[in-house]
């Protein structure tokens, strides 16, 4: 399933790397069925909320994943991670994977939110990239799933500098400005 999904929506997706999320309704291929169909309808209808999401966020992608099997089972961006697996598949050892981790395991922080500290990660082309993942319960209050954000460098930079009006924003003509983790 995961790899139908990455021939309809990326290796079939007229869209280039970086703008996937342009794609709303799959392309048409010669392994489209009825699972694809029922996915597709559901992306169709939620696709466009998930990207006004992560604009408005300002974060580089949003995922959905399965709370029991950690397949990835969306992706606004729709990179090579879309559609595989966060325990035994390729990004096992990646930020992502320890995000959905740390919410499996409720190791969330003062705001329900896990957070994963920049890292180089490969789906991206290796750009640095952090990870905010949260839970998604269902009507009984059991986990159905993980929600995770992944943050820019970009946009911590804009953030840092103010988009690179620091003399405006009283940081001098420099615009040094030092981020420490713990």
């Amino acid at each position: 399933a995961g790899a139908r999904l990455q021939l309809d929506y990326i290796v079939d997706n007229p869209n280039p790397p970086g703008s996937r999320e342009l794609l709303e309704t799959r392309s048409d291929s010669m392994f489209a069925g009825d699972a694809v169909d029922a996915y597709d309808e559901a992306h169709r209808e939620y696709h466009a909320e998930f990207v006004r999401l992560m604009t408005e966020m300002k974060l580089y992608d949003v995922f959905l994943i399965d709370a029991s099997t950690g397949d990835v089972v969306y992706t606004a961006e729709k990179e090579v991670d879309f559609g595989t697996n966060l325990v035994d598949g390729p990004y096992r050892q990646s930020g992502l994977a320890e995000a959905y981790r740390a919410v499996l395991a409720n190791d969330l922080g003062d705001n329900g939110v896990a957070m994963v500290d920049f890292e180089h990660y490969t789906a991206s082309f290796g750009a640095p990239t952090a990870f905010l993942a949260a839970p998604i319960l269902d009507d009984n209050g059991r986990m159905a799933g993980v929600v995770a954000g992944q943050v820019s460098i970009d946009a911590l930079n804009d953030a840092m500098t103010s988009g690179g009006r620091w003399v405006d924003e009283g940081l001098g003509q420099t615009g040094e400005a030092y981020l420490v983790g713990p």
